[in-house]
């Protein structure tokens, strides 16, 4: 086997999750019983997916729940808090119960977004069964540290993210989202709170919209924490988020000024401690209303490491450090370090 394809194996074990037991379902298989609810959820899922085969993955997830439903009789999701349960116990492997968890999360924030489901999803909350394999602890970078460190977000979690980062807001409707698709983007710790309007490039309709990122230590490649400036190309989703938090927050006539921050409103520097909080503490709820957060190691900086690891399976590795702002060497070494970290 090849170096490339050994990679690609790697990245594509890194972000992308499977369910073996789940049937290969057409198009017309889902019990009709459902079929309203599951249109519903496509609806929001459709946009939020960050590639179709992600799209399909979690869709043959759903319906294979929803035919569960069936052939246990039951007639409406009210009744099926039970049997969403059931479904996630009965997974053979971790990433297959993460995969079930998150379609179902994914499927429910997604009515609730609608109107057409008013309760938690019946699996928040849920954890893994030990005999999947317990919580890996989260290795410290240095003795003492509290915090883990990150490890790379999947597929599932960032569409089950984006889908759930309009609920459940208060003061703002879209500036989860826009912290969110500044991640999306790539951005690195202490990025996200740095970029600021005049960095967005809004985009055509035939060009996508971009996002400059400022790096970090980026006059000296010689630092190890060295991260280039860089332009990245954002996906409709990142876009529309971005263009949706700038019309909430241009509303009744208030400007925006160009070198404002995106997402922190705060009077300190950009580059201060209280902007990278800030910043990262409306991923955070967004990784609570979606049930992420109490995964260790799941952070804004793992959903910036996705879009490079996104990348790099798509359109090879140099588009992968690209989008990370190193070179390919580390951007190869930091993801696959990242393999091992946390919890998975």
């Amino acid at each position: 086997m090849n170096l490339h394809a050994t990679v690609q194996q790697q990245i594509h074990a890194l972000i992308i999750r499977t369910d073996p037991t789940t049937p290969d379902l057409t198009a017309d298989t889902p019990s009709r019983q459902f079929a309203q609810e599951r249109l519903l959820v496509l609806s929001q899922w459709a946009p939020a997916a960050p590639d179709d085969q992600t799209l399909a993955t979690m869709t043959a997830t759903l319906d294979h729940y929803l035919e569960t439903l069936t052939a246990a009789g039951c007639l409406a999701l009210e009744d099926a808090d039970s049997l969403a349960g059931d479904f996630l116990q009965a997974a053979l492997t971790l990433d297959a119960w993460h995969l079930r968890k998150n379609t179902l999360m994914a499927a429910y924030n997604a009515l609730r977004l609608l109107g057409a489901w008013h309760n938690p999803a019946p699996v928040t909350g849920s954890r893994p069964p030990t005999h999947l394999g317990e919580a890996a602890p989260a290795p410290s970078a240095k003795p003492g540290r509290k915090t883990p460190r990150n490890r790379v977000a999947t597929n599932d979690e960032v569409l089950l993210a984006r889908v759930s980062a309009p609920l459940d807001c208060t003061g703002s409707l879209h500036r989860r989202a826009a912290a969110l698709a500044i991640a999306c983007a790539g951005a690195a710790t202490g990025e996200g709170a740095q970029v600021c309007w005049t960095d967005h490039g809004p985009g055509t309709p035939e060009m996508p919209g971009t996002l400059r990122l400022p790096g970090r230590h980026h006059q000296d490649p010689t630092n190890g924490w060295h991260i280039a400036q860089r332009t990245v190309a954002l996906d409709p989703w990142s876009q529309t988020a971005l263009q949706d938090w700038q019309a909430e927050a241009s509303a009744a006539g208030r400007p925006l000024i160009a070198n404002w921050s995106v997402v922190y409103d705060g009077a300190k520097e950009l580059t201060h401690q209280s902007a990278k909080n800030s910043y990262d503490h409306h991923i955070n709820l967004t990784l609570e209303v979606a049930d992420l957060a109490w995964i260790p190691g799941l952070t804004s900086l793992s959903i910036g490491e996705w879009a490079a690891a996104h990348a790099a399976l798509h359109h090879g590795l140099d588009a992968g450090a690209a989008v990370m702002g190193v070179d390919a060497l580390n951007c190869l070494r930091k993801l696959t370090k990242a393999d091992t970290r946390a919890y998975h």
